[in-house]
């Protein structure tokens, strides 16, 4: 299973699509900011789940939320509220605390992908012409993560 994670896209859905027509993948992931351009990709037909960030202002949507891909568990989040530009330590230990296997934030703008203590954590940036996005790959064996650059 092949599973796209964007964040911060701030009005920049143009770049989002491009990526979704060269990976093709099986689920999207918006990690906010902004709600609207995550639901402007439900054109596209992909199952799609989605997160309100500090940008999203009035947003009735959920802010965290845990959903479960075959077996592994993801705690899916825009990073503000756990004051992510500080430092990461909140939002750990809210991700071992509801047993994630993955743990997803944007709000930084800086991506980066790496493992602690058997955890995958990725922020996959700000997505836009020359910005970032995630991928997570979940096979048998396990998931992967990784980031790439939009261009």
């Amino acid at each position: 299973m092949k599973i796209l994670v964007f964040s911060d896209s701030h009005g920049d859905v143009a770049s989002m699509e491009r990526v979704l027509l060269r990976e093709r993948p099986d689920h999207i992931l918006h990690l906010g900011d902004c709600v609207p351009d995550a639901k402007a990709l439900r054109k596209h037909g992909i199952p799609l789940t989605y997160v309100a960030g500090n940008c999203d202002w009035g947003s009735d949507e959920p802010t965290i939320l845990t959903p479960k891909f075959q077996r592994t568990k993801i705690y899916m989040t825009h990073g503000h509220l756990h004051r992510v530009k500080m430092h990461y330590q909140l939002i750990f230990y809210a991700a071992l605390e509801a047993e994630a296997d993955i743990l997803l934030f944007g709000h930084t703008h800086q991506a980066e992908c790496f493992t602690k203590e058997g955890m995958w954590i990725m922020n996959p940036g700000a997505c836009n012409d020359r910005g970032s996005y995630g991928l997570i790959t979940l096979t048998g064996g396990g998931a992967e993560c990784c980031v790439k650059s939009v261009s």
